[in-house]
């Protein structure tokens, strides 16, 4: 997620990389289970807590969703 973020949002300061919507406005939530995290396997990411976040990405006015979970599908 932070990769992507980076080629999307980056500053307009003259510093290397800059984000193709530069002036967007960026809302990161974790869809991770806390409790469902191990060092081997990493985190699950339950689908009832992914659709809430698209949900509440949604209501705040996005225009773009990106679902960088990584892992195993």
């Amino acid at each position: 997620g932070t990769a992507v973020t980076a080629v999307l949002a980056a500053a307009r300061n003259g510093q290397n990389t800059l984000g193709v919507a530069f002036d967007a406005t960026i809302l990161s939530l974790n869809t991770a289970d806390p409790s469902q995290c191990t060092d081997d396997d990493g985190c699950k990411h339950p689908d009832s807590a992914i659709a809430a976040a698209v949900d509440r990405a949604r209501l705040n006015g996005a225009k773009v969703v990106n679902l960088s979970l990584g892992g195993d599908g």
